[in-house]
Order: C-alpha cells, then structure tokens, then sequence
C-alpha cells in the first residue's frame, strides 16, 4: 500500500461533483428569463407608459382619459394659445384638449403668452400632480401621483355631479413668489397651519383658469359652454379647501424609481428561477447518467470483481471509498483490487466512478449462494423464507430492507382472517392472545418482552407459544427485527426466537466502535432505526424499538431444526406448514407451529474455539469477543488471531492504560482484513504498544500464562486474559439439515 494511502483517512462521498453540475450553465437562461420578465412587467404594469428615465408615474386622469406618452410628447410644436410662440410638445398637447381655459390673472397671462411659463410649469403632471375628486354620496378622493386617500368627514360631502378640482403645490410657484413672505401675493393661497409642509402645502387659488362666457356671480342659473353654474363651482372649490385642510399632501403611490426598481425585482425572480431549474436538470441528468444506489433484496448469484482500465483511472478514490470492506486501495496512483476475497459484488465502486475506468466483470458462479427467488422464499423449501447475511448480500442496510421485504412478500401467500376454517378455529381458541398478533401484547408476551436484559425466556408463556403461528421468525438481529416490525405492521401472528440476545453481533462489538454502513444514500425499505452511529447509539436506538413496539421477541431459544410438510392443523384441513424443534436454556426442548418461517440467522454461527484445556481458574477469562476495553485496563492480554476483529480489538486495548497486548497468529503475516485496520495496528507495534507474534499457536493454557509454540521453540507468555478471535464456524450444517442447502 502507498503512503498516500496509509495516510489517508476514509471517508463516505454523499454527493459526486463533477463539471455538469459545477459549471454556470443556467446563466444564459436566466438572463433570457430576467428580460422576459422585466419586459412583460413594463407591459402589464399601470405604471408602464413610464419606461427609463420617466420622471414619474402617468396622472390619474390622464389614464382615464386612456392618453398615452405620445398622446402628449409627439403633438406638433409650436401651436400655443394664439400668441404663435414656440412652446414644447407637451405644451401643445395640452391646449388641444383644454384649449378654451383662459388664465385669469395677469401676470400669469403675461408670462404665458411670452413663453415664460408654460402649463407644466405648475400642473407637473408626472412629479406631484394631485387634486381632489368628488363624486356625489361618496367620500371625497384625494389623489396624488399614482396614489388616492379617502377624506370623510363633516363638511365635505358633496352632492353635485362628479367632479375633479386640481392642486398645485406651492413649490410650483416658488419661481416667482416668497412662499414664506406675508405680503407675497401667494400667502392668500394657502391655508393657515400647514406651515411645516414648505413647498408641499397644497395652493387653494382654484380661480385661476376659466373657461370663457363663465358667469361672475355666484348666483348664475345656467352654465357657459358646457361649464358649471357658478355657484356649484365654488361650491366645489370649497369642498375642496375642506379636503385639503385635511388632507394637504398629496399620497404619493407608486411613483417615478419605484417601478424599475419593482421590475428589477421580478425580473431577477425570473432570472434565478430559471437558473435553479437548469442546475437542478443536471443533476438530474447526472443520476441519470451516474445511477444512484437502490434497495437490493436479492442476493447475486455470481462473484463479480472490478476490472480497471489503469489507462484512465483518475486515482481519486470514488471506488475505494464506496467500497464497504475495502477490497480496492490506490496504488502508484490507480487503483486495484487488492483483496479480491474480500469483495461484495455489490458494485457500488462501479456507481461511483466518475469517468467509468471501472467496471464489473463477469461473474462467476457463487458456491456459497443460497437459491432464493425474488421474495426470498427458497427454492428448495416452498414456506420457508430467508434474510439478512445468510442470503450472502452483506451490510445492516440490506438484512434490514430483507426482513421487511421477506415478510411482506409471505404475508401476501397467508390466507386472509376468515377465509377459512382454520382461520375460524384459530379465532375460536383465542389465538388473538398469541405473541405479536393484534392483541398479542398480553401478560405473556410481557413476560417475555422482560427477558430482553438477559433473563431466559422460558416463563414467555407455553399456552402462546404451543399455538399455531402465522411466522416465525428465526434470529433477533438486524433483520429479524426488522422482520418482526413488518410481521406487526400486517397483522401475522409470529415469534422471534433467538438463542442469544437482541442484536446480539451488534453488542459483541467493541465499546463506541463507529457503525459505519455503506452506501449511506441507499434507500430503506424498512422501519428499523439505522445511522452512522456508534455501538451503544445502535443498540440504545433498536432495544427502545423493541420495547416501544412490544415485538414478541424470544431471547435464549436456540432452533436446532425446522421439519417442513407437517400438518399442522389436521382437524381444520389447513394447508401444511413447520415443525420448528427449540432448545431453552434450561435444556428443555419444545416444538412450536408455523405456516411459515423466516431464517434470519447470519452467517457468524458459532465461534471457534482451542484445542487447548481450559483449565477452571481460566475457564471465566477466555472470551471469545470484546464488548468493553476498558474493562482489560491493566492486564496482561493475549489475543489469538489476526482478522479485523482481532485487530480491532488489538488497537482498542493497546490505547488502555497499564495494558500489555500480544498478538498471537499461525500465519507469518497480514492475510486479510481492512486496509485501515492493518495500518492502525501497524503503527501501534511500531509505537512498542502491540507485540505480534507471528507463526506461532497456543499450545497449553496454564493458570495466568499460557504457552505459545512457535518457529524459535515454546514460549511461555503472561496471560491474565485470552481473546479468542479467529472466526466463526458457518452455519452450513443448520441449512443443509433444514434442506434450503444442499
């Protein structure tokens, strides 16, 4: 192995990037999107006659009116009131709609006719033009540029026709008069009190324009040229001194800089819509084209190893990251197969590699695959269900995603409640009492859920287990559990037997030994707590399941046999189903009834033992796993075996204080095991923490030291505790006797 990969720490990739999806693609659709949108705000906006650089929003009246900016700024130049002075555009514009209003007041008239002022000089449509409106039975409006306010109060009703009255804001006549001079002419124009509002007061002067033929007194009957009588016209004059008394400034709305910025803000909406949509059609794309991770239930029937193209392998560890047992490593700057035993066929290093320089080659036949059809029902025993690590699909993740999957696949093959006569007898003898039926969670399953601290579960309740079960489910590990979730979720009437305690594998692990199943983004099909977690996590997180649930769940009742084709219900004409032979610790045997079972045993089977004598005064310090380190501190320990777990154990008990290991290993170096793992121990016999011996065996077990032979001769070694970690026998005889093994 390289020093690159000695020194570098493993790690879980949930996210690949790559170039599709870090590269700014979507920006070219975006900003099509953004001027789409900011064009079509422009269009629909009651604000758009108004584009950049428009000094404000358009007049109420004018939208009225339906006018339009060329409605005023594209009119011919030139025509003003009879003098034949040039005057702007606008200028022209408004004397052909108000061509018979006449100014009143001569110095205004004066400078009007010499193109000295002109009518937006003081009607400044677009900045503060305002007014008030007044419609009969109604409150009266006062309205500003692109903003209105509601005036009702005592004094300004008005009952006439509907009618508009305009304000000019005494900054318009800034240019000519003192506005804070008491003798100006100006100061009987505005209203007493508004003092603050300086050239914002609202001007009350409503008579400067008239129309001509316009009556003089208040009194006339009738109207001049379509004008109002004089009397409603100073009616509405004083209405609307009432109003702006009120109501002097003139509300403001959406005015000039608000729509762009309004636009603005809808268009860079659009914009980064857009933007999102195409970053998220890459990934897309890329899952696509790199396939994600899914629940597999099926164990393979072939052993396929990588093959890598060295040609174009980047190197980047992708493959040997996914890799849970880490059968690839990174050599002289590729990657190889350097444990091809160690390989899970699983293919997640093949989902993983960003350019495809690796691939699954052809499979070859698995010896050790059990025949199994795609509910998990062997081939060889029709009923008989199979899950978890003796399938030869490896990882907690997939015995999870089995239990649930097996279980729900047999449930569909279980005739439904009343469906038949054994259903009905089942009914009649009170079978709603069995152990994780619908009301299985009586006194005896009680009793037996309290047997999960370690106590033997003979007192679970003969009467229950002596019934007739829908399942049985064999082995509490990750799929049992499971399993047994699924059995109650349908509504089976099941046991779970188990002949040592609930996730027993799981407990045999090291004390905080980080529980790290890959893939972490492979998808769960069923319902039992799993994260990167530690031990104690685990375990705290699966017992409280248990509990919460109330599984019927049997510790301490080993399964030594399974008879298919019994039948189990002669008087009712039910179909057959198991004969399932249980030994309890108090070495009693008993044979319980099930339409079908489940086999979720794993493949650990019992460990191996020495040939040795284990002499009495030894007999409680030979242990065959590691559950605490702590508990060896200070001891002298020797450890048999050079696996994972004995190098795991090793490194654990090396770091406790006062503690001597000897590693003890028939081979003459590292055979196998975890790349992590033989660097770990490495450097912990080269730190002086760890002595390894190799090639050599325990050839006698003497009261607190034990006798080592090896190539130099024997060797006689303190021991004040034996770890003997070098495997497990396979339960292949189990599944041979039960026929699913042939």
């Amino acid at each position: 192995m390289s020093a690159i990969g000695r020194a570098r720490a493993r790690r879980a990739p949930r996210a690949l990037a790559v170039s599709d999806v870090g590269r700014w693609r979507g920006l070219g659709v975006a900003t099509a999107l953004a001027v789409t949108a900011a064009v079509a705000a422009m269009a629909f906006d009651a604000d758009s006659a108004l584009l950049a650089g428009a000094p404000g929003p358009l007049a109420g009246s004018h939208r009225q009116a339906g006018l339009s900016c060329e409605a005023c700024h594209s009119s011919p130049v030139g025509v003003v009131g009879g003098s034949g002075a040039g005057a702007s555009a606008p200028e022209a514009a408004c004397r052909g709609c108000h061509a018979d209003v006449q100014l009143i007041r001569d110095p205004h008239r004066g400078l009007y006719e010499r193109g000295l002022m002109g009518c937006t000089d003081c009607h400044r449509v677009h900045v503060d033009h305002g007014g008030v409106a007044l419609t009969r039975a109604a409150p009266a409006v006062r309205f500003g540029p692109g903003g209105r306010q509601l005036v009702s109060a005592p004094g300004v009703g008005w009952q006439g026709d509907p009618l508009r009255v305009a304000a000019v804001p005494a900054e318009a006549c800034g240019r000519c008069h003192q506005l804070d001079a008491s003798d100006d002419p100006i100061a009987a124009c505005l209203l007493a009190g508004q003092e603050a509002l300086a050239g914002a007061r609202p001007t009350v002067c409503f008579d400067e324009h008239r129309r001509p033929g316009w009556a003089a007194a208040a009194g006339a009957a009738e109207p001049d040229e379509g004008g109002p009588v004089a009397g409603v016209r100073d009616a509405a004059w004083q209405h609307a001194r009432e109003v702006l008394a009120r109501a002097p400034a003139a509300p403001a709305g959406s005015g000039a800089g608000r729509s762009p910025w309004r636009w603005l803000g809808l268009s860079g909406l659009a914009g980064l819509l857009g933007f999102v949509l195409v970053r998220a059609r890459d990934r897309q794309r890329l899952r696509g084209a790199v396939s994600t991770p899914t629940a597999q239930v099926t164990p393979p029937r072939e052993h396929r190893l990588p093959v890598i193209n060295t040609a174009t392998c980047l190197g980047c560890y992708a493959c040997v990251d996914a890799c849970p047992y880490d059968a690839l490593e990174v050599q002289s700057f590729v990657a190889v197969v350097a444990r091809p035993a160690d390989c899970c066929g699983l293919a997640l290093c093949q989902q993983r590699c960003p350019n495809g320089s690796l691939t699954m080659g052809d499979g070859q036949p698995r010896s050790d695959a059990l025949p199994v059809r795609a509910s998990l029902e062997s081939e060889r025993v029709p009923g008989l269900y199979l899950a978890g690590d003796v399938t030869g699909l490896p990882l907690i993740r997939n015995a999870i995603n089995q239990g649930a999957h097996a279980v729900r696949e047999l449930a569909a093959t279980l005739p439904r409640a009343g469906s038949s006569r054994a259903d009905a007898a089942r009914a009649r003898a009170g079978a709603s009492t069995l152990p994780g039926s619908r009301r299985g969670v009586g006194r005896a399953s009680e009793r037996g859920r309290r047997s999960l601290g370690g106590r033997v579960a003979e007192d679970s309740g003969a009467a229950d287990l002596d019934s007739v079960l829908d399942l049985i489910i064999v082995g509490a590990g990750p799929a049992g559990i499971s399993a047994s979730l699924a059995a109650k979720a349908c509504g089976l009437s099941y046991a779970t037997l188990e002949q040592g305690t609930v996730a027993d594998s799981i407990q045999r692990f090291p004390r905080g030994k980080l529980v790290f199943d890959q893939p972490l983004d492979m998808p769960m099909v069923g319902d039992l707590w799993l994260r990167e977690s530690t031990k104690e996590e685990l375990l705290r997180n699966w017992l409280r399941i248990v509990r919460s649930e109330r599984l019927a769940i049997y510790e301490h009742m080993r399964v030594v046999g399974i008879d298919a084709g019994e039948d189990i219900e002669p008087d009712t004409g039910a179909s057959v189903g198991f004969a399932v032979q249980v030994t309890q610790a108090d070495g009693g045997v008993r044979r319980l009834c099930a339409r079908r079972v489940l086999v979720a045993i794993g493949k650990r089977g019992e460990p191996r033992r020495l040939s040795v004598a284990v002499p009495p005064s030894m007999a409680d310090r030979v242990h065959d796993a590691l559950a605490d380190a702590q508990s060896f501190a200070g001891q002298r320990v020797v450890i048999v075996g050079l696996g994972d777990v004995a190098m795991e154990a090793a490194v654990a008990l090396s770091r406790q204080s006062g503690t001597e290991v000897v590693v003890s290993h028939r081979g003459d170096g590292f055979a196998r095991g975890k790349a992590r793992n033989i660097a770990a121990l490495k450097r912990r016999v080269a730190a002086g923490a760890v002595r390894l011996a190799l090639s050599t065996e325990v050839r006698e077990l003497r009261d607190r030291e034990l006798v080592l032979a090896g190539p130099g001769g024997d060797e006689v070694v303190a021991c004040d505790a034996l770890l003997v970690l070098i495997g497990s026998d396979t339960p292949t005889p189990f599944l041979q006797r039960i026929g699913v093994l042939g």
